[in-house]
């Protein structure tokens, strides 16, 4: 919709000034953007329900490929004065590597997202007997009680109007979920 509106201003107006075609073809395109993470993620979500998603299972360095990501998302991070703190030890797993990178980014993604200005993200791993172990922590607002059951819902947003503001769809948690689930993990 918004979309449509923006470009429907811009072919009204033939004779508007090039700064205001700069700012709209500008939202367009980040919302051409928005669209396609969308797109992607429900066919993530419908490659892993009907089964046609192979698992590329191999050993996996964790720690290099969050060192990875941690550092692909620094930019978001620093335009918002977050710093992304990072604790880990070399751990191997055995795991298809993409889906990984698409599980950790997803959870970094969403904690710089809905963390304040001028705060601390902190990335951990650690290691079990039997188990890799990894922990997002911000310093956000938290998330009530009783929307902790509907976290991983398709769709399921706890703050809506907070969510649409920074570009969440509501699929990022139910992703991970099935990641998570693929690989046998909790």
């Amino acid at each position: 919709a918004s979309m449509k509106i923006l470009s429907e201003s811009l072919l009204s107006q033939p004779d508007a000034p090039a700064e205001l075609y700069r700012e709209f073809l500008g939202d367009i395109n980040s919302e051409i953007d928005r669209l396609s993470l969308v797109i992607n993620d429900l066919l993530t979500l419908v490659k892993t329900d009907k089964g046609m998603e192979t698992l590329i299972i191999g050993d996996v360095e964790l720690g290099e490929l969050i060192r990875r990501i941690t550092s692909t998302v620094a930019p978001l991070a620093q335009k918002k004065h977050i710093t992304v703190a990072y604790q880990y030890r070399d751990v191997t797993v055995r795991a298809d590597e993409l889906r990984m990178q698409q599980l950790f980014t997803n959870l970094i993604d969403n904690a710089i997202k809905y963390s304040p200005e001028n705060t601390t993200i902190t990335v951990d791993l650690s290691k079990t007997m039997d188990n890799a172990v990894v922990s997002v922590s911000d310093e956000g607002i938290g998330i009530a009680k009783e929307h902790l059951p509907h976290l991983f819902e398709r769709f399921y947003r706890v703050d809506k109007a907070r969510s649409r503001q920074a570009g969440g769809t509501g699929l990022g948690l139910s992703i991970v979920k099935q990641i998570v689930d693929q690989h046998g993990g909790t």
